[in-house]
């Protein structure tokens, strides 16, 4: 009985180490650790970095109850459109990645759309409907880079340019 809960809790530390508490989803560090596996075996990856842009404006609106309840919401959606292939992950605040494995770039672009269409529908928090301002960059491995870093850098800045459109 002593040994299943020692295992018990060990499993649970994992768990913790490598999930966002909020949210449920993997960390940084295991989407990091997924697509360090999918390039050092040579399969191809493509990463969606996704933001929340209005992140401030819903926590002054609000409070950081309304933020949690919105965190939660768009992980929901991202967990809802996931291939069992695929990782989502929260990574920061309101930044999420997304890797889609053995996806061509075509294939990503339509799912990211998809995505986009699904985190931009209104959500009601309390009496109150709002819309998240979404921005989604995205980069490929092989094409744009080969190492994991310079893969999320890449997205990163592709969803900053996104970002700053009109």
């Amino acid at each position: 009985m002593i040994v299943a809960n020692k295992m018990a809790v060990k499993s649970q530390v994992l768990l913790n180490a490598l999930h966002d508490p909020l949210t449920g989803l993997p960390n940084r560090a295991l989407a990091m650790e997924r697509l360090g596996s999918a390039i050092s075996a040579r399969r191809p990856v493509v990463l969606l970095y996704l933001g929340i842009e209005n992140y401030r404006v819903i926590n002054e609106g609000f409070g950081p109850e309304g933020v949690e309840e919105m965190l939660r919401e768009a992980s929901r959606c991202l967990s809802m459109s996931l291939l069992a292939s695929d990782t989502a992950a929260r990574i920061a605040g309101s930044e999420f990645l997304v890797l889609l494995e053995n996806t061509q770039i075509d294939r990503a672009v339509a799912r990211a759309d998809r995505l986009y269409a699904l985190l931009t529908e209104p959500q009601r928090i309390g009496n109150d409907e709002l819309r998240h301002e979404v921005s989604i960059g995205i980069a490929a491995y092989p094409a744009d880079c080969q190492q994991v870093e310079e893969l999320i850098s890449r997205a990163a800045i592709a969803r900053h340019d996104a970002a700053s459109l009109p």
